[in-house]
């Protein structure tokens, strides 16, 4: 399989299901809420799927210490029944028949560790002979993902944080072609006296600089790509929401010279009423300090995604991107409607004439 098939870090696991070697039922669903480690096994012997189930099982305690599981995962077939069902061997998992877990990888020489996060979206992806040597990788990385103490809050904005949703490479593309770009200052949607839609530049409210990421920018396809293959399932899953527009793209800058844009709805305008939600992607972070989100009317918190992470809420909260106190941060930010909205943008805008 070429690698472009392959699913990549950012990418959702496949809903696998299958059985361990003892008979009880394993489904990724059921494994939701806590780092899973797969290691995909298809394309080497069963005496070397043995060797890793055997690595895996010794290795259970200390995955269990970072708050996850690590299972050998192989396709239903002659050879994996005759080497593991009798007698069941811990640590393997077989898919159930005519499974395609070919996305996953798993078909070459060496085994495809992948890292998979609480929410069943891959974080790394590993691969190396020496299974003591990728377990390792994978226990710190599954280290990395340990949440810390619960917190008990009293309120909490309705913000859905998705995270690993562009690649490093692709933050860096962005943020190149912000500087390289006719980015002007950024303006607010309004109205005149007369009622008519108009774009607001007010330092009081807003200051930030702006690019508009047109179709034909060579970077707008993958932007779409990711909005529609990665992030519209996350908005079904915790709203309900069916994607099917994206409003403008813009790349933005936010810096020490008083980048900031005070509390507002981005939906209150009555040409931009049909926004739903709105969708921050942090492109770096690291590089400047402020420019947190807040959503004052559910309290005090902050928000901050780390690069690559979006930030995603219904257009209609009130919330602010805080002054940047230095450096400069960069953000890609869209807004995401179903069909039903798209119907009602564009009867607002015939009715502008």
């Amino acid at each position: 399989m070429p690698p472009s098939a392959l699913l990549r870090a950012g990418d959702r696991a496949l809903m696998i299901v299958g059985s361990h070697t003892d008979g009880r039922l394993f489904t990724l669903e059921s494994q939701l809420g806590q780092t899973l480690v797969l290691v995909l096994a298809d394309g080497i012997t069963p005496q070397q799927q043995a060797v890793w189930a055997d690595h895996v099982t010794r290795a259970a305690d200390r995955f269990q210490a970072v708050g996850a599981e690590a299972v050998v995962l192989l396709s239903m077939g002659l050879a994996a029944l005759t080497a593991h069902l009798n007698p069941p061997t811990p640590g393997v998992v077989i898919a159930l028949p005519d499974a395609d877990l070919s996305p996953l990888g798993g078909q070459g020489e060496v085994p495809d560790v992948l890292v998979i996060d609480r929410a069943g979206r891959i974080v790394a992806r590993l691969s190396d002979a020496d299974p003591e040597v990728a377990l390792k990788a994978a226990e710190a990385a599954a280290l990395r993902l340990r949440p810390g103490p619960p917190t008990v809050r009293l309120a909490t904005a309705p913000v859905l944080m998705v995270p690993n949703l562009i690649d490093p490479d692709l933050c860096r593309s962005l943020i190149e072609a912000f500087e390289a770009g006719a980015h002007a200052e950024g303006a607010m949607a309004s109205v005149n006296e007369h009622g008519e839609a108009i774009a607001r530049i007010s330092d009081s409210k807003k200051k930030r600089r702006d690019l508009l990421l047109d179709e034909d920018h060579p970077l707008h396809g993958e932007i779409v790509q990711v909005l529609g293959q990665r992030l519209a399932p996350e908005l079904h899953r915790a709203f309900h929401l069916e994607v099917a527009h994206a409003d403008r793209i813009l790349i933005a800058r936010y810096d020490h010279t008083g980048g900031y844009f005070h509390r507002h709805r981005d939906n209150a305008a009555p040409h931009v009423a049909f926004r739903q939600f709105a969708v921050s992607i942090n492109l770096n972070t690291g590089d400047y300090t402020g420019g947190e989100l807040e959503f004052p009317e559910f309290g005090p918190d902050l928000y901050l995604p780390p690069a690559g992470a979006a930030a995603v809420f219904s257009a209609s909260l009130l919330h602010a991107a805080r002054p940047v106190l230095s450096g400069s941060r960069y953000v890609l930010l869209t807004f995401l409607h179903d069909s039903g909205a798209e119907t009602r943008r564009l009867a607002a805008l015939a009715a502008q004439g």
